[in-house]
């Protein structure tokens, strides 16, 4: 089942529910997902994606083996 959004630009596109599902097991296993955290905030929290756009530009830069 594929739920529908609107993004910021006004297009609808597709998000698969299993997003929250994807952001817990990353949790448990202590993995970084930042944007799996904001897709799973978008689709099952309410967030806006323009909010989860901004959390996302917001965390900065660092190394992918960190």
């Amino acid at each position: 089942r594929h739920t529908r959004l609107r993004t910021v630009t006004g297009v609808q596109t597709c998000a698969l529910p299993i997003s929250r599902t994807v952001y817990e097991l990353a949790m448990r296993h202590g993995v970084d997902m930042p944007i799996t955290e904001e897709v799973a905030a978008v689709c099952h929290d309410g967030v806006a994606a323009r909010d989860a756009m901004t959390n996302l530009l917001a965390r900065g830069g660092r190394s992918e083996l960190e």
